[in-house]
């Protein structure tokens, strides 16, 4: 764990400065914004975008947990693990036009917010769900972890609109291809 924390910190910090040039410092940016404009919409924009990232772990979290050894200790099957990932998958399928259309009222920085406070709460119910489930697992896991994990990712669904939200707002046409490559890093 050392090694990868010591390999991941130089990276991070790399990433980071990227973004600054890119997002800051680009010809394309100097001229369509003053630079307080450019640092207000990174200040903006970063935390969003680590939120995003945290989302990307909420989501594949579940999919890791997939392997024979995982499914032996919760006491499920492949077909109940496959049960709670179909649950988010169709969660977030169904929910995007209400999330979409709720982040074109709210505004995408308040959506964001919200998002991450649902994503989270959700993500740590799946503690209050393995303990109140009976100790094989089984369907009643199962079926709490589906519904965790389905309202994880209809909160998700209000990050995914409030990226395109913020897009949008902070960035002309023809700095938002550069934006939307960096976000897509982070």
């Amino acid at each position: 764990r050392l090694i990868t924390m010591v390999g991941a910190l130089p990276l991070g910090g790399l990433l980071l400065a990227c973004t600054l040039v890119c997002d800051v410092c680009n010809p394309t940016s100097r001229r369509e914004r003053a630079l307080p404009q450019r640092l207000a919409r990174l200040l903006t924009w970063l935390p969003a975008a680590t939120a995003y990232a945290a989302y990307y772990l909420g989501r594949y979290n579940l999919a890791a947990m997939n392997v024979p050894a995982v499914r032996a200790l919760l006491g499920l099957s492949e077909v109940q693990l496959g049960a709670v990932i179909a649950a988010g998958m169709w969660s977030y399928a169904v929910t995007a036009p209400l999330t979409g259309r709720l982040v074109g009222s709210l505004g995408g920085w308040r959506a964001m917010q919200i998002g991450t406070l649902g994503a989270g709460v959700a993500n740590l119910s799946v503690l209050a769900v393995k303990a109140l489930a009976p100790p094989d697992g089984g369907w009643p896991l199962t079926a709490g972890l589906a519904l965790s994990f389905a309202t994880n990712l209809a909160f998700q669904g209000f990050g995914t609109a409030a990226s395109l939200s913020l897009i949008s707002a902070w960035y002309a046409p023809a700095e938002r291809g550069l934006f939307s490559g960096i976000y897509n890093v982070w």
